[in-house]
């Protein structure tokens, strides 16, 4: 199977969340966050069905690290593990304590 023999067995869901992309729908006014993570998981159980056999795991960006982690969360058995970048950061820069520990760092002052 020569240099990625690995990634050749895998099988890649690219997943367009209601109210983006392909799925671009004018979202309800109640949509909630649960309501998300049960579409993140109910796309999980389809996948599962289908490939039994395959590992499943998420690659959350953005947003998308939110829903990953928190389906991992209530769903464990269903997925081997998560890959999370670009995470959301609610309110980062006005954290008390991340400004504090950032003036701790060693990271430069500017």
């Amino acid at each position: 199977m020569g240099l990625f023999a690995k990634i050749a067995e895998c099988i890649l869901v690219s997943w367009d969340q209601y109210g983006c992309g392909i799925n671009n729908a004018k979202l309800p006014d109640d949509i909630s966050i649960s309501d998300f993570v049960n579409m993140t998981i109910g796309l999980i159980k389809e996948i599962k069905r289908r490939f039994p056999r395959n590992d499943v795991w998420l690659l959350g960006m953005s947003w998308g690290s939110v829903l990953s982690a928190m389906a991992a969360k209530c769903s464990p058995e269903l997925i081997d593990g998560v890959i999370a970048y670009g995470q959301v950061l609610y309110q980062l820069m006005k954290s008390q304590e991340t400004m504090d520990t950032l003036m701790k760092s060693k990271a430069p002052k500017k």
